[in-house]
Parts: C-alpha cells; sequence; structure tokens
C-alpha cells in the first residue's frame, strides 16, 4: 500500500516577513493608527453586516435585515463576510497568513476591549436586540482586522501573492487583489499630492462661517471684485449668472460658464462659474467658494473638496454653515496652508410660531410658502391667485430669466407672495418676513423622508431680510414639533469630504468601466469619502459595448450634466455619443428631439434637452458656431414660452371641483366636492368619495 506523498508548501517570503515583523511588534503602531480609522469610520456610519450561514444581515443599531443574495456584491467593500481567500488560508493551514490575520484580530479586539473599559465605545457602538455589546464589539473588531488584512495581502509582492493564491483550486479573489493593489500603487496616501500646482503656492484661505442672511457671500465677493483677477464658484448656475451680473454692474469684466452655457468675454479678468468647472490649471489673485457645506453630498461632494485642495489662487474665501467648519479647517491643514475664521451673526432674530399655520386663511403678504414640488409649486400658486393673491412662483427647472423675472415681480410689489421648493435656500435675497413650510417631507431621489436639521435652518434664514425687518418669522403647516426641533437644533459636524476618481488611474491597463467598479469598492478612508458612480458605470459599460472611445473621452462624455431621472434625456445623450463615433454632425434629429407640444411640462424639458445639447457641444469642443447659436437662440424662445405658460398655469392648476367649480381646500385628494359627491351618490349614503375618485 504506497502512501501519498506530502505537497510541499512554499510561503512567500515577503507574507513571512510581515508575520514576523508583527510579532516583533514593529507594525503595532501603524496598525493601531489603521484600527482608530475604521473604528471611527464604524461608529460613525453605525452601519455593518455580517454573514450567518447563507444569509447576510445588516447591523444598523436597531433591527436585523436579511439582504438578498444578489445585492452581495453591490455591497463589496461592506459586508461583513468571510471572503473565499481568507477562508481557505486559515482553513488550509497556511501558517504565516493565518498567524498575520489572528494577530490582526487579537491587535483589533484588544483595542476595542481598552475602549469599552474606558467606557467609550460602549455609547457609541450599535445597541441590537439579542446581541451584548461585546458581541458586537466583536463583529467590529472582525471587520477592521480583515479590512487591514486585505490590504496587506495587496500590497505584498503581488506575483508572488498571487502565484500561491492561483494553486487553489477556484480562487476567484486573483484579479480582486491585482487589481486593488495596482490602484493602491498609484493613489498617493496624501490626497493633496493630487493637485501638484495648488502644492508650489502659498495659499491663505478666509472662512466665513454663518447661517443664511448673514452676509458671509457678500463679504467675500467684495474682495473678489477688487482684485485684479479673481474666480466664484458657485453650487447653482443660477447663482454663478448672478455673480457675474452683478460684477459687471460693477464694471469688472467677468466671464461666466456652467455646466449648460458660458458667456465668454474677451479680456475677462473674473469669472463666475459652477464649481465643477474650475479650471485647476489657471491661477487667480482671489477664489471666493460658496456653499461649501454641499462638501459632504455624495453626488457633488467632490467638487468642493477638488477646489479647496486645487484652487490655484493667493487669497480664498469659503463661505459655509458652522457645520462644515471642521472638515474644512482640516482640509487646509492638509494642504500646510494658512486661514483665518470669520464669524458672521444673523442682525436680524429668527423666531418660531408654535400656532399652526392654515393654508390659506392664515397667508400674509411678504410670505414665502415651501414645498417640495413642481406639481405642489403650481397648485398652490394656483390656488392664490383664484383667491385673488399675486404669487411669484420659483422651483429649480425654471430658466434663469424666468426665475429672475418673478423674482423681479415680488421685489418691486407686483407679486405679495412667494410659493418656492427648496430653490429658494440658496442664492434669493427677497424682502421675505415669514417662511412658511406647508410640507415637512421631501422626495430627495430615493425615498420621501423628513427635513434634515441644515435643511430647515438654510430655508428658514431667508426670512427675515437685514435692514427691511427687525425679526423674521418661521412657521409650519405640519409636524410643529419636529420642525422647530429641526431648526434649533444644534449643527452636527460633517465628518465627510467628498472625493472623485483619480484621473491617473486611467492610465492603469483595465477598462475603464473596470477602473470604476474597483475604485468603487476601495474602502473609504480617513476623512474621505467616494463620490457615487453606480449611474456612471452603468453608462460606462453601455459606451464600451456600442461607442468605445479612448478613456479620456468617454470620461468626459460620462461628466456631461443631464437629468439622469429622464429617458428622453438619457437616450438623447446616447444618441449623440453614437454620432460622434460614428464621425457624424451631432446635430442630426435636432428638431425631431424637441416638442411639439406648448404645455408647461413639454416647454421645460424641451429648455433641458437643448441645455444637454449645448454642454454636448462644448465637452467634445465641437466647431460648429451656427448651431451653437441655433441652441442659444431656440433656449431665449423657450424660456418666453415658460413665462407665459406658468402664468397660465397660475390659473389653469387651481384645484376647482370639476362638477361645479367651487374652489377645494388647499391638499384636498378628491376631484369633487363634498356638496356634488353627496348629490350624485345619495341613494348610497356614502359620505366620502371612492378611492378611484382620488387625484393621480
Amino acid at each position: 500500500m504506497s502512501g501519498h506523498k506530502k505537497k510541499t508548501v512554499h510561503i512567500p517570503k515577503p507574507c513571512r516577513d510581515y508575520a514576523k515583523k508583527f510579532e516583533d511588534q514593529t507594525l503595532i503602531h501603524e496598525v493601531n493608527d489603521r484600527i482608530e480609522q475604521k473604528l471611527s469610520q464604524i461608529l460613525t456610519e453605525q452601519k455593518l453586516y455580517y454573514r450567518e450561514g447563507q444569509n447576510f444581515y445588516s447591523l444598523d443599531g436597531s433591527y436585523f435585515t436579511r439582504i438578498r443574495p444578489e445585492n452581495e456584491r453591490i455591497l463589496a467593500g461592506k459586508l461583513l463576510q468571510e471572503t473565499y481567500y481568507l477562508e481557505r488560508k486559515e482553513a488550509r493551514s497556511r501558517a504565516d497568513y493565518r498567524k498575520l490575520s489572528k494577530d490582526l484580530l487579537s491587535c483589533a479586539e484588544k483595542t476595542l476591549r481598552s475602549r469599552l473599559a474606558s467606557g467609550q465605545t460602549c455609547k457609541e457602538l450599535p445597541v441590537v436586540g439579542g446581541l451584548t455589546v461585546e458581541q458586537v464589539s466583536r463583529l467590529c473588531a472582525m471587520v477592521i482586522a480583515r479590512g487591514i488584512y486585505e490590504d496587506y495581502a495587496a500590497r505584498l509582492h503581488t506575483d508572488q501573492v498571487l502565484l500561491w493564491l492561483s494553486q487553489n483550486r477556484g480562487c476567484k479573489e486573483i484579479l480582486y487583489i491585482q487589481t486593488k493593489a495596482a490602484m493602491l500603487n498609484e493613489i498617493p496616501k496624501d490626497y493633496t499630492l493630487l493637485y501638484p500646482l495648488a502644492r508650489e503656492m502659498k495659499r491663505h484661505f478666509i472662512l466665513h462661517v454663518g447661517d443664511t442672511n448673514t452676509g458671509k457671500t457678500y463679504d467675500a465677493v467684495q474682495e473678489l471684485m477688487h482684485a485684479q483677477s479673481g474666480v466664484y464658484l458657485a453650487p447653482l448656475r443660477l447663482l454663478a449668472l448672478e455673480i457675474q451680473e452683478k460684477m459687471l454692474d460693477a464694471g469688472v469684466n467677468c466671464s461666466m460658464i456652467t455646466g449648460e452655457e458660458e458667456d465668454i468675454r474677451e479680456g475677462a479678468t473674473h469669472m463666475a462659474s459652477t464649481v465643477e468647472m474650475l479650471s485647476l490649471e489657471r491661477s487667480y489673485d482671489v477664489c471666493v467658494i460658496d456653499e461649501a457645506q454641499m462638501i459632504e453630498d455624495e453626488y457633488r461632494g467632490w467638487a468642493w473638496t477638488s477646489a479647496i485642495m486645487g484652487v490655484r489662487a493667493k487669497r480664498i474665501h469659503v463661505c459655509m454653515s458652522e457645520n462644515a467648519r471642521k472638515i474644512v479647517t482640516l482640509l487646509i491643514e492638509n494642504c500646510h496652508d494658512t486661514y483665518e475664521v470669520q464669524e458672521h451673526v444673523r442682525e436680524t432674530e429668527l423666531v418660531f410660531q408654535s400656532n399652526k399655520f392654515h393654508f390659506p386663511e392664515d397667508v400674509r403678504s411678504h410670505d414665502a410658502l415651501v414645498v417640495f414640488s413642481r406639481r405642489e409649486v403650481l397648485r398652490t400658486a394656483a390656488e392664490l391667485e383664484h383667491l385673488g393673491y399675486r404669487p411669484s412662483a420659483i422651483y429649480g427647472a425654471l430658466p434663469y430669466s424666468v426665475r429672475k423675472e418673478e423674482m423681479r415681480k415680488f421685489l418691486d410689489g407686483e407679486t405679495d407672495i412667494v410659493v418656492s421648493t427648496d430653490a429658494i435656500g440658496m442664492g434669493i435675497n427677497l424682502p421675505i418676513r415669514r417662511i412658511v413650510f406647508l410640507q415637512s417631507t421631501k422626495y430627495d431621489g430615493k425615498h420621501t423622508r423628513y427635513l434634515k436639521g441644515p435643511e430647515v435652518k438654510q430655508i428658514a434664514g431667508r426670512a427675515g431680510r437685514k435692514g427691511m425687518y427687525d425679526e423674521g418669522y418661521v412657521i409650519s403647516a405640519m409636524d410643529i414639533g419636529l420642525m422647530r426641533h429641526a431648526l434649533y437644533e444644534p449643527y452636527e459636524d460633517i465628518r465627510r469630504a467628498g472625493i472623485q476618481i483619480p484621473q491617473k488611474l486611467f492610465d492603469l491597463d483595465m477598462k475603464l468601466s473596470e477602473i470604476i467598479l474597483r475604485w468603487s469598492q476601495i474602502e473609504d478612508t480617513g476623512i474621505y469619502r467616494k463620490a457615487e458612480t453606480e449611474h456612471t458605470y452603468q453608462m460606462c459599460l453601455w459606451m464600451e459595448k456600442h461607442c468605445p472611445f479612448e478613456k479620456a473621452t468617454m470620461w468626459r462624455l460620462l461628466s456631461i450634466p443631464y437629468d439622469e431621472s429622464s429617458q428622453k434625456q438619457e437616450k438623447l445623450w446616447k444618441q449623440l455619443c453614437e454620432l460622434l463615433y460614428m464621425g457624424r454632425p451631432i446635430y442630426e434629429g435636432y428638431e425631431e428631439n424637441l416638442s411639439d407640444k406648448t404645455d408647461l411640462n413639454s416647454l421645460e424639458e424641451d429648455y433641458r434637452i437643448l441645455d444637454l445639447y449645448y454642454s454636448f457641444t462644448r465637452a467634445v469642443g465641437y466647431d460648429c458656431q451656427e448651431f451653437k447659436r441655433v441652441i442659444v437662440e431656440t433656449k431665449e424662445v423657450v424660456a418666453e414660452e415658460i413665462a407665459a405658460q406658468l402664468k397660465d398655469n397660475k390659473r389653469s392648476n387651481a384645484s376647482l371641483c370639476r362638477s361645479c367649480g367651487t374652489s377645494l381646500p388647499w391638499g384636498y385628494p378628491y376631484r369633487l366636492c363634498n356638496d356634488c359627491f353627496a348629490r350624485a351618490h345619495h341613494s348610497i349614503g356614502r359620505s366620502k368619495p371612492y378611492h378611484s375618485r382620488r387625484r393621480s
């Protein structure tokens, strides 16, 4: 009987070295720092995932939720599961790998036990039914240890590690470790090094910190106007246009550029633009970065991070609310720049009125009524006009010229009420005495939720314009206690700054879609959080299949702004990409893409279609001045038609009984008034309409 020959397994030397170093305590300090970072991240997000048998659950502080298996890939980097290669390394007794893994886990548990003993972590850890704090802390220790372990595996001599892993049948992690190692080699540990031109300068920051309507932007723009050269960076194109107009009125030659339009003036010394359009190559004397609290936004926050770390200006004014102070100063300190802080305080007191607001009987002159959808703006304005009021309507989809005209009417007394979405929160300085929240919830693109404290403060701060009123008032039609608390609760510091994928990663020998995917799977560390890339990734996959440009061109096209929720706009974007790839004129089908309808919905969609055409032509350097001229002229015509339709819609959107024409109460969910319904259905004896009678 012949015995089986025992297979000799060679453990790569780097792995033995790491295990030995850990045993000799040479890595303890580095690992402890990493443990603290990861623990802070866990306590901040309070959301972990773990595996139990074949099921995945989330641990979020209150309950367990099963995660569907098909979502496992999406949760990469957050999933607390035994990954295949970790299981193999431990199960097959690869001594040095196993020892390193156990040492890391032991170190993480020791750190957690120490914090539990001191009473720090015990208060912060999620409390979950059925689990003790010690069990939760062990789950935290596992995810901390494995995260550090993955990084070490990626940073080892990759060729040797991959050779060893390839000897394990069915190993699915070779590509993962390989691509992660390649990315880690390209990404500096210090993100400020991604902006070498700015690092060559000595920059000084002036931080304007305060609530809405405290003069932050005004003070910052004053120095900008008197500088030899400068740039203003806005969160919205409407603000960029407004600042350009102020500059021009003051005799400062100022150009303007946003994602959808541009006005480049010969000899201009200043620029007003949206923050995403900042040129990191051009230098300025003064820069103003407005609304910097948006640095935490999961989609656009990266632009503020990039501006703060990368703008080439000697003096930089940053305007922000209190909650952004710490994160912004930390970024500046990381850049080794200097800064000073200027506190801005409201000179008009903001008072919350505790009585419930009843619409429309409690409406007063110089009220601003706030709702959170275009439809509700039009319905509310229509009802007010039906009752004899003169309302201005403001919402995000309005062209700048139309919105400016609505504001002018209110300023000049042609209208006495403003009905607006939360678009009123930024850059609108009107003589508003009272902010009225008709709604306390909003749909944020994913789900309907209650307003957050910073949102309430931003909008409410528009009440009580300085120089006109001694006090500003805030009142709510619903959830009075919640809204009062949101207005007065202390700010919670922003802990993360958004970052975008470093373009130097495009040099890696991978498809752009693979780079985007792998970048999204790298764990967020320190104060940085990667921008949301799911839609970009899906569009990149489509582009690689239908029009595979080189990577820099694809990224430029993927960065063109449009409404991702609009199927018509996405279809047009794809059509333009295909025309460009085939070398055909991108104005093919131009007229067919515009509607021949004249209702407000169609006109607003046409305006956004024209925006997309203009953005695309500029992004790809399309040299057809005649086509650009046609776009600009058509936008002006559409804007005029929108203004006319808006005036008509204030009347036509009134909530009237479809039978007798009686005005229905605001928010009334049916199409018939109670009297008409009772007459139509008296034989049945119902007191309320059928559900089928409800508005859609």
